[in-house]
């Protein structure tokens, strides 16, 4: 009886949650009653309908200009080649798929990266060829010497595919958010010892 008694106190008090939940305007880590029992919880108050998706790409050209071939690094659970099913990693995040994630929101809040300037330690990581973080890509391009020449980061709208068709993706080149760098380049360098 009391669990019958305190089921309908928190499902009474849950009326408005559930509103609030329904509306289009919702409030995220808010109370909804004097005593703070029944809340909302959320760990973003917003979600973009806009899927935008950084690409880093190698070159093992001596020039990066139209002639050099780039190869992307795909992440393993990110959006990369529009034939890849989306995978599943619930309960839990791969730490750099995460990552960029954060950094294509960045770029879609403020045109650059203004919070996330870890990615210029990732692409001077790349351009060294350290093992440990080619492990975190799937398939990483493999290059003479075991690293690329020079690196960049496309910007990519995605969107879902029709259903019946071969792919799960369709996307959109935008822009080029990182010119292609080499290692040793004065302005690389310059955001590495700014760090």
């Amino acid at each position: 009886m009391a669990a019958a008694s305190y089921a309908l106190v928190v499902a009474w008090l849950s009326l408005d949650v559930v509103a609030n939940l329904a509306g289009r305007r919702q409030q995220m880590n808010a109370s909804f009653d004097r005593l703070h029992l029944v809340n909302t919880y959320g760990a973003f108050g917003s979600i973009s309908t806009i899927r935008l998706e950084l690409q880093i790409e190698g070159t093992d050209a001596a020039v990066p200009d139209d002639s050099a071939v780039w190869r992307p690094y795909h992440l393993p659970c990110k959006p990369g080649p529009v034939d890849r099913r989306p995978c599943w990693i619930s309960p839990y995040h791969r730490r750099l798929d995460w990552l960029m994630w954060f950094a294509a929101l960045d770029v879609a809040g403020n045109g650059t990266l203004a919070r996330e300037t870890w990615l210029f330690n990732l692409l001077d990581r790349l351009l060294a060829g350290e093992p440990t973080v080619l492990s975190l890509f799937a398939d990483p391009p493999q290059f003479p010497g075991g690293a690329p020449t020079f690196v960049r980061v496309d910007v990519y709208r995605y969107w879902f595919a029709p259903l019946g068709g071969p792919d799960w993706w369709k996307r959109e080149r935008l822009d080029q958010l990182i010119r292609p760098v080499a290692r040793d380049d004065p302005d690389l360098r310059g955001l590495l010892d700014g760090e």
